[in-house]
């Protein structure tokens, strides 16, 4: 029992993480979703992941994605770490996930399932893929799929 309480209070912090993820994005994620025809939580879901819920070096440039520069909408870029070439940067979420849909949004137009839209994404779209080796990471699929169910269970609270 004691452990199943502090499972609970573990817990606690992560949801509440999510809960800010999806108040603060949102907004954003589903007009841009409404445009594309994709679900708000898959660009929420996707975004999380990419971004380690917006705490990513990246992100803090506005670059929820991961979207390599040169890109259209991009704001600037900055020299990726460990690896080849720029990331671009962009002003805020909703620019980030305007340019994602864009330029990967055309692979998964329409898909509604989570599991189909990550794998398209890693399989087309060149997310997932371990930059030393280029081969698939494994279990991206499912961590993103996972990600975008559980975020269907948090609705936005007005600010």
């Amino acid at each position: 029992m004691a452990q199943a309480a502090a499972g609970n209070q573990q817990l606690a912090p992560v949801a509440a993480k999510k809960q800010a993820w999806v108040d603060a994005h949102y907004e954003d994620a589903k007009a841009v979703a409404d445009k594309y025809g994709v679900t708000p939580e898959e660009i929420l879901g996707i975004a999380a992941l990419e971004s380690d819920w917006g705490n990513s070096r990246f992100a803090k440039k506005g670059n929820y994605f991961g979207l390599h520069a040169p890109v259209q909408g991009q704001t600037g870029s900055v020299k990726i770490e460990n690896g080849p070439g720029y990331a671009a940067t962009f002003n805020n979420f909703r620019e980030s996930a305007e340019a994602f849909m864009r330029t990967k949004g055309r692979l998964v137009v329409g898909v509604k399932d989570p599991t189909e839209f990550a794998r398209i994404l890693q399989d087309k779209g060149k997310f997932g893929i371990n930059i030393e080796t280029g081969k698939n990471v494994p279990g991206y699929v499912e961590s993103v799929a996972g990600t975008i169910r559980g975020l269907g269970a948090y609705k936005p609270r007005r600010r």
